[in-house]
């Protein structure tokens, strides 16, 4: 049976997803929207007979298979900056444009990181465990570190990367930072020291990741690269759940003390398997790629994508294009 057949809805544009205002504002205009139930690939696909956007949101992805069940599609939408769950050969093929929304959510993102760097630094997962345990004695067994002096590691200095540089750097932090694609004038703009990666890892406090996720940098925080980071640091990661090899050598950091806590809100698979050891472990913060999810970020996110899906739908050039040489073809 065709999504066409199916008896499911059909739109013009489809969105696996909360309905955002700015979907219809913007987008209501070209015909009608589409929210499907849930963001499952068979069933954004039974709906994309007469689509032609696609927008997605958190989990929502489009592999190849997704992509050919739209025969009319012309522009996919993902939120956020990250792309690696869009099949970006497959829509650049049929002359679909990917948009993404580049730095539209990366200032409570970089708040995020901080807050839970801060949460590491002074242990307040320990403290808050104690005190809850009626152990008043344990205020005399554990340090808490100063922020201000502290050394913060940032893998990825793009939109995020650069806005919790310049927060850090308020509170006194020194930053490293480490990304091929900034120079050295670039990180110092914004308070940064820019170091080879395994020089970052080495001077760090807290290393923070912020990377995207390719080829290159999947699985950079791994077994070997643990080792070099100094005794006591900790490491959050608000980039894509992929830049660490497993949960299994950060928990094993953890267990060896090598570790002084870690930050995760990032996880691969999404969600991740909670009966895993490291979600009982004390010194382990999770959270449901959320905390970056502000009402003000979202509405960005939206006011971004919806725009350029306009724009695309109109046949004017997009702001934020990752396969702009679609966007060339007649």
């Amino acid at each position: 049976m065709t999504a066409a057949t199916s008896g499911r809805p059909q739109g013009r544009v489809v969105s696996p997803g909360v309905r955002h205002p700015l979907i219809d504002e913007v987008l209501g205009e070209f015909g009608p929207i589409v929210i499907t139930p849930d963001h499952e690939p068979a069933t954004i696909s039974a709906h994309l007979g007469s689509a032609e956007a696609l927008i997605l949101q958190g989990a929502a992805g489009a592999g190849a298979d997704v992509i050919a069940a739209g025969p009319v599609l012309r522009v996919i939408a993902r939120s956020g900056v990250g792309v690696d769950n869009v099949d970006v050969a497959a829509a650049s093929q049929r002359g679909i444009a990917v948009i993404n929304t580049p730095g539209a959510n990366a200032k409570s993102v970089a708040e995020a990181a901080l807050t839970y760097s801060l949460a590491i630094l002074k242990n307040l997962p320990h403290w808050d465990a104690q005190v809850k345990a009626s152990n008043w004695d344990a205020r005399l067994s554990r340090d808490t570190k100063d922020i201000a002096g502290a050394t913060l590691g940032i893998v990825g200095l793009g939109n995020v990367g650069k806005e919790l540089a310049r927060l850090a750097v308020a509170l006194g932090m020194r930053v490293v930072a480490t990304d091929p694609f900034i120079t050295s004038a670039d990180a110092a703009a914004v308070g940064a020291t820019l170091l080879p990666f395994a020089e970052v890892l080495e001077q760090a406090d807290i290393v923070s990741l912020h990377s995207t996720l390719t080829d290159d940098t999947r699985g950079i925080i791994n077994a070997d690269t643990l080792r070099l980071m100094k005794p006591d640091a900790g490491l959050v990661n608000f980039g894509r759940g992929g830049l660490i090899e497993s949960l299994d050598v950060v928990h094993r950091a953890l267990v060896d003390g090598r570790l002084r806590g870690v930050a995760l809100d990032a996880f691969d698979p999404e969600p991740p398997d909670t009966s895993h050891p490291i979600f009982r472990h004390e010194r382990m913060l999770g959270s449901p790629h959320a905390p970056g999810n502000t009402p003000s970020a979202w509405d960005n996110i939206f006011a971004s994508f919806t725009r350029d899906v306009a724009a695309v739908l109109r046949g004017e050039p997009p702001r934020y294009c990752v396969n702009p040489q679609v966007l060339e073809r007649p």
